[in-house]
């Protein structure tokens, strides 16, 4: 990033993809600060109206994270409208975001409501606000949007559900519950997508990120430790940094048969296949499962399949290729114990697959 005075009047990010960020943005968001969705029917905390900084819940580290958490949201609100000033608007509906979440949050039992952190969303999503023209003294060399998402979906994949911590007391919990288990599963895919988002770098600077991603796991309480799969991974992004980083034209094919092989693996992981009871197991009513035992996690991780072929479709993956490998993929799960085959998955590749292949047309970038 270079400092440049020449050029006042640039916009720092088109308004379109500052308008897919700010939907990003609102998501986690609403992740970070409702997880893990267990409300109750009857509120359990009432709202804190206290004066703001002197209650014993409200630490130094609690409201910024809060300023912080809000302060991306704004900038990516002021440069999604950069003719129009929107500003008060904006930090209105920073404010009742803000006020609706911690609403929802008085029927949820670890959380601890309250006016100060409604004031600190409030104002980063102001600062925010404020910052973001600045932005546009500065040139940047924004990576392609699949690189971006690549980037996001191993941050998801390894850190969701993204509850950091940094109790001494329960790292150490955490670290108690070691495992040395042999898997598969939840290796190729972040270790494909780093290695992708990273392959125009070098590969110091990708393993420098997978290992940063591996050693926030240990911040995060709920998440299962096993030293091997994370030597896996590592290994996993030099091998795949080096199978992408060429400029051959079949780079992207590289990319999407890592994919679904990734896919497979994670789909069938540990190839335990039985013969089933009866082959009428399979559902062909779509989120049935889900509809019988809904829970707003749930539904976050089935649309993890949606994001998954999003990328695919990025890469302009064939909308053929998206089904086969899903359905292909639900099928075999017929002889796995404990899965539930349905159509689901081959929906919601197809969707993915879809509305990434058109905003690959939209804007044409080097794979």
């Amino acid at each position: 990033m270079k400092f440049n005075k020449s050029i006042p009047e640039n916009q720092p990010l088109p308004p379109r993809q500052a308008k897919i960020l700010l939907a990003v943005s609102s998501f986690l968001i609403l992740y970070l600060t409702l997880y893990p969705f267990d409300f109750q029917k009857e509120g359990v905390r009432s709202f804190d109206w206290t004066v703001p900084f002197w209650h014993r819940h409200h630490s130094l580290t609690d409201l910024l994270s809060n300023f912080f958490l809000f302060f991306p949201w704004g900038v990516f609100w002021r440069l999604s409208w950069p003719e129009k000033k929107l500003v008060p608007l904006g930090a209105l509906t920073a404010l009742l975001l803000s006020f609706g979440i911690e609403h929802l949050q008085t029927h949820l039992v670890y959380r601890s409501p309250g006016l100060p952190d409604v004031l600190m969303n409030c104002v980063g999503a102001l600062a925010g606000l404020i910052t973001a023209p600045l932005l546009r003294y500065f040139s940047f060399s924004w990576p392609p949007p699949a690189s971006i998402l690549a980037f996001f979906l191993a941050f998801y994949l390894l850190l969701e559900p993204f509850s950091f911590t940094a109790d001494w007391g329960e790292i150490k919990e955490n670290l108690k519950g070691l495992t040395f288990s042999f898997s598969l599963k939840n290796v190729l895919f972040p270790a494909l997508f780093l290695a992708y988002a990273f392959r125009n770098t070098t590969l110091g600077l990708a393993l420098a990120s997978a290992a940063t991603l591996e050693f926030l796991r240990i911040l995060v309480p709920p998440l299962l430790l096993n030293p091997y799969k994370s030597a896996l991974r590592l290994i996993g992004v030099a091998v795949f940094y080096l199978v992408l980083s060429s400029s051959s034209k079949r780079a992207f094919k590289r990319t999407l048969f890592i994919f679904g092989l990734a896919y497979l693996v994670d789909g069938l992981w540990p190839f335990s296949l039985e013969r089933p009871e009866g082959l009428f197991r399979l559902n062909f009513i779509p989120f049935k499962l889900h509809l019988l035992n809904f829970n707003l996690e749930t539904f976050f991780n089935t649309f993890e399949s949606l994001f998954l072929f999003l990328f695919w479709g990025l890469l302009r993956g064939p909308l053929w290729g998206a089904v086969l490998l899903a359905g292909f993929c639900e099928l075999i799960q017929l002889f796995v114990p404990a899965r539930y085959p349905d159509l689901t998955a081959p929906l919601l590749a197809f969707l993915g697959a879809f509305l990434g292949r058109k905003l690959a047309l939209r804007r044409k970038y080097d794979l």
